[in-house]
C-alpha cells in the first residue's frame, strides 16, 4: 500500500490564525498513513492538517489517527423547479448600512461562530468569531450574494440568511435568528426569503450545509423540500 502522504497548505488559515495549517485527503486510513502523515508535518512545520471523509469512506471506522471527528456536517440540497416565489420582496443587507445595523448583523454572525468547528477546538477558538465577522462581511461586499434581513422591535435586525451564487447553483452559508426571536416563524421568513431569491435569480438548484447534530435547522431545511445528499467528517490532526 502507497503511504505517501501530500498535504496541501492553506494559505489564508495559515496567515489568519498564524500557524501552519494544511489539508489532507485520503480514502484508506491505517498506522502507517497516519504515521506518514505525522512525519510530514513534522517535516514541514505543519501545526494542524484538516481531513474531511464522506460517512461511506469510514465504513465502521469511528477514527482517523486515533482522534474521533471534531464536527460532522450534512449537505442537504433543493430541486427549485416547484417553486414559485411567495410573499413580499426581502430587505437586502447593503454596504451603505447604518453602524448600528453592522453592528446587529456583526452579533449574528458571532453567534454562529459558536457551533463551528472552530469554536468547539479550543485551539482555534480564540479567533473563531473574528473568523464569522470576516466571512459575513465578504458576502455582504460579494456581487454574486446577497444578504437577506428581517427586523424585530425597533428596526433592530432579528436575523439574517446569505444567499450565494456558485455555478448553477445557490448556496446557503449562513442563517441566523437572533435568541430573543426565536418560535416567532422567522427562520422560515427567511428561508422564504432564500428560496425566493435562488428562484428569482434563474438558479435551478439549492445548497446548504449545516451540523448533523443540528436538528432544528435540519427540519427547517426539509420542509422547504431540501434532500439529504451527504454526511461528511470532519477531523484536526494537530501535529
Amino acid at each position: 500500500m502507497n503511504t505517501k502522504t501530500s498535504i496541501q497548505v492553506l494559505d489564508w488559515d495559515t496567515s489568519f490564525f498564524g500557524k501552519k495549517i494544511g489539508t489532507y485527503k485520503n480514502e484508506i486510513w491505517n498506522k502507517k498513513v497516519c504515521e506518514a502523515l505525522r512525519g510530514e508535518m513534522k517535516k514541514e512545520a505543519i501545526e494542524c492538517v484538516y481531513v474531511k471523509m464522506r460517512r461511506e469512506n469510514l465504513s465502521l471506522q469511528q477514527s482517523i489517527c486515533g482522534l474521533g471527528p471534531i464536527d460532522s456536517q450534512v449537505t442537504y440540497e433543493c430541486d427549485m423547479k416547484n417553486w414559485s416565489s411567495t410573499g413580499t420582496p426581502a430587505e437586502k443587507f447593503e454596504t451603505s448600512a447604518q453602524k448600528s445595523d453592522l453592528e446587529s448583523l456583526h452579533a449574528l454572525a458571532k453567534e454562529l461562530s459558536i457551533a463551528s468547528r472552530f469554536w468547539i477546538d479550543e485551539k482555534f477558538r480564540s479567533k473563531a468569531a473574528e473568523m464569522y465577522l470576516i466571512w459575513i462581511d465578504k458576502l455582504v461586499a460579494d456581487p454574486d450574494a446577497s444578504v437577506l434581513i428581517t427586523r424585530g422591535d425597533k428596526g433592530i435586525i432579528s436575523g439574517f440568511v446569505t444567499c450565494r451564487k456558485k455555478g448553477k447553483e445557490c448556496h446557503l452559508d449562513l442563517i441566523v435568528v437572533s435568541g430573543n426571536h426565536h418560535g416567532k416563524g422567522i427562520g422560515s421568513q427567511l428561508m422564504e426569503s432564500f428560496m425566493n431569491w435562488t428562484a428569482e435569480n434563474g438558479i435551478k438548484k439549492a445548497v446548504v450545509v449545516t451540523q448533523e447534530s443540528n436538528a432544528p435547522a435540519r427540519r427547517l431545511y426539509e420542509k422547504f423540500g431540501f434532500k439529504l445528499k451527504e454526511t461528511t467528517d470532519i477531523f484536526h490532526i494537530w501535529r
